[in-house]
């Protein structure tokens, strides 16, 4: 039989011995005692407890019958459960795959919650009181080391994903990750070049922010027309890389700019200052929690309103909290233009999806407020994609088989991220070693083999208000690929 390394569930011995036999490292206790066995502290072979964190899985029981899983290839999954759409699209190719199996092994996943301790989604805080800075290190270690799964989809921001990156490097450790929309150019290559001996061990669904920062830049400049802009950011990796495009594009381009790092404690004098600093415009690149608190300091500036400095966002900023919140700053909303990963028109994988996703948890799946479940869809099935290509073709299930897999889902026969083309082609061109060309529910995956992406179209939106009382909602205008921008149309 094949060897499932790092990641199957496999134990047909008796658990009798756990805690007699000594190890040094949990990789020990595994192939006498289980998946679920651990070396102690005190250097013996002990079952592991299930951290409240990680107590997610598909199927559900796994934590709690554990020996029925043990031919189970697990993939795990690290992201924050707050968003409960994109958890259910993380599982979804699971739930639609319900009986597949190879070689008598099924597939399943066990999520981990990187959130705060306390976070607001948390019914009982975790007892580890970690907050996400802390837990999504800790987690990614005890992932790879203690539950011996060297395969993560999720880590769903560019910090979080470098935080996990740089905690394995630490341990030595080899583990891919695919993101569904870790953007930063920063994160593009991080372990060299990938080539078909190193095929590279950080992957993404949505693309790189590169493109979101041409857009952006080129809109500034050809349609909005200003030439002088004020760039807030946060220093990440977000920040920084989203950031460095747009103003290299913008400058190319004979406009100026400026930058400002802003933090918690002193958003309202940054824009402050980029007001006095008499720009065109302002440009904020950040995550969503500073979305709120930058509309609320602009708001407290009358110039935005008697100078007409235009306001540019980027995805974070397309989030219903920040018109949920608009009471005070909604006067602003005309001076907004923002970019965002263009969704797919609604039919083909796209559509499929949706609906997926409706008939497995009986209930609407909204786009807009759930823009990068698509992505996510695509990542967790990329995955199991990888599973699929490294047991047939590389030594047992490994990072190197996943992402020689990946490497081979641009190019050969269509085939679509559904039940059936899955099982019909991808699965059975994978058996025998050949490449299959891949369309997800957010778009064709064309990744390219010198830098590991993929690109996709960006749009355009405005904020658009209606309604007594008035509700907002974002409103596509423009779609930018590398032809230039093109009206949005439904």
């Amino acid at each position: 039989m094949r060897s499932i390394a790092l990641v199957l569930l496999a134990s047909s011995c008796s658990l009798g011995r756990v805690g007699q036999e000594p190890c040094t490292s949990s990789d020990q206790c595994k192939a006498p005692f289980g998946w679920d066995s651990v070396c102690s502290d005190e250097g013996y072979c002990e079952p592991m407890e299930a951290p409240d964190r990680c107590s997610t899985t598909y199927p559900e029981d796994i934590w709690e019958n554990r020996r029925d899983y043990d031919d189970t290839v697990i993939v795990a999954g690290l992201y924050n459960l707050g968003y409960t759409e994109d958890i259910r699209s993380l599982e979804l190719p699971l739930r639609v795959l319900p009986d597949f199996s190879f070689d008598n092994h099924r597939l399943g996943t066990i999520i981990c919650d990187h959130a705060d301790f306390d976070a607001p989604h948390v019914e009982v805080a975790y007892a580890d009181r970690l907050f996400h800075k802390e837990a999504v290190p800790y987690y990614s270690k005890w992932i790879s080391q203690e539950l011996g799964i060297h395969f993560i989809v999720g880590l769903e921001d560019s910090e979080s994903a470098e935080l996990a990156i740089q905690a394995n490097q630490q341990v030595n450790e080899d583990v891919i990750i695919v993101s569904p929309s870790a953007t930063s150019p920063s994160l593009t290559n991080y372990d060299g070049e990938p080539t078909e001996e190193n095929p590279g061990l950080f992957w993404r669904t949505a693309p790189s922010d590169s493109y979101q920062g041409q857009a952006l830049a080129a809109y500034a400049n050809e349609i909005a027309g200003v030439h002088n802009v004020g760039i807030l950011y946060v220093d990440n990796a977000y920040g920084q890389g989203l950031s460095g495009v747009f103003y290299d594009t913008f400058t190319a381009a004979g406009g100026s700019a400026r930058t400002y790092q802003v933090t918690e404690d002193n958003i309202t004098d940054q824009v402050s200052a980029a007001v006095a600093a008499n720009h065109d415009a302002v440009v904020l690149i950040s995550g969503g929690d500073f979305v709120v608190p930058f509309f609320e300091a602009a708001a407290l500036q009358p110039e935005f309103l008697t100078r007409g400095i235009r306001i540019f966002l980027t995805d974070a900023a397309k989030d219903d909290a920040v018109t949920a919140s608009a009471s005070t700053y909604s006067g602003l909303f005309p001076l907004v233009a923002g970019t965002f990963p263009s969704n797919p028109q609604p039919t083909g994988t796209y559509g499929k999806f949706v609906q997926s996703y409706s008939d497995v948890y009986d209930e609407e799946l909204d786009p807009d407020a759930a823009a990068y479940s698509k992505y996510v869809f695509d990542a967790s099935f990329m995955m199991l994609s990888g599973v699929i290509w490294s047991y047939y073709n590389e030594d047992g299930v490994n990072p190197h088989g996943i992402g020689t897999g990946l490497r081979n889902i641009s190019e050969g026969e269509k085939a679509n991220f559904n039940q059936s083309d899955w099982r019909s082609i991808l699965v059975e061109k994978f058996k025998v070693g050949k490449s299959v060309d891949v369309e997800g529910a957010s778009g064709q995956l064309n990744y390219d083999p010198l830098t590991g992406e993929t690109s996709g179209a960006i749009e355009v939106w405005h904020i658009e208000g209606s309604g007594d009382p008035v509700s907002y909602s974002f409103v596509t205008d423009l779609i930018y690929t590398e032809a230039g921008f093109e009206p949005y149309t439904e």
